[in-house]
């Protein structure tokens, strides 16, 4: 979440380094929209902006989450900035210009948090979950480890949730463009429905998929 463009295009060129996605925001309000319309796991963000500022930000999202790692670049490092951000339980606090390394080191230490803690996997619904990194869906205390394609899918329908995913979407995220038969989508859809606990993925016929 950075308001300068050129700034906020430098630094999300060096997290895709580190991160299979990146999604900007050019203001603090485009940064809660995303926080609540997609799966985040890890905020980033500037203090200074001109709809509200980055402290402010991070009250918001953690009257949702009060564990998602955050870190902070700033120009700004003043005293009254430095007090409200110790009560937002942050992981780093990195004062502008920030170094490659610095970034490595940082995001080293929020992947060592996020794993201690447990909090890389996606809350699908009351026991539902879903874990990312070890490609895991745990339901009602089972779990499942997902096949290449059933992981593929399942988080393109994720990160999209409630929204309509269509045929030409999964061919190309999942199929890699490769030629796709409606015999394997609806075997592949099938086959990751058996390992959930309810059925959460919805046919639009004619159209494609969408996740409850």
């Amino acid at each position: 979440v950075e308001d300068d463009d050129v700034i906020r295009k430098q630094y999300s060129y060096i997290f895709r380094s580190f991160f299979s996605q990146v999604i900007e925001a050019s203001s603090a309000l485009e940064g809660l929209e995303h926080f609540h319309k997609t799966p985040i796991q890890c905020i980033i963000s500037d203090i200074v902006m001109s709809d509200m500022n980055g402290i402010e930000f991070i009250k918001e999202i953690r009257k949702f989450d009060k564990k998602i790692p955050v870190i902070i670049f700033s120009s700004h490092p003043t005293q009254n900035y430095l007090l409200e951000s110790i009560k937002l339980n942050l992981t780093s606090f990195l004062i502008k210009p920030v170094s490659y390394q610095d970034i490595k080191t940082v995001l080293e230490e929020c992947a060592s948090k996020m794993l201690h803690e447990q909090l890389l996997q996606i809350t699908l619904s009351d026991g539902v979950k879903y874990c990312p990194v070890s490609k895991i869906l745990t339901s009602l205390n089972s779990e499942h480890r997902l096949t290449k394609k059933e992981s593929l899918l399942l988080e393109l329908l994720a990160r999209n949730r409630a929204k309509l995913v269509t045929k030409e979407s999964i061919e190309e995220s999942v199929y890699f463009d490769q030629e796709m038969s409606d015999s394997a989508l609806k075997n592949l859809v099938l086959k990751l429905r058996k390992k959930f606990s309810t059925n959460m993925i919805i046919n639009v016929p004619g159209h494609g998929f969408l996740l409850e």
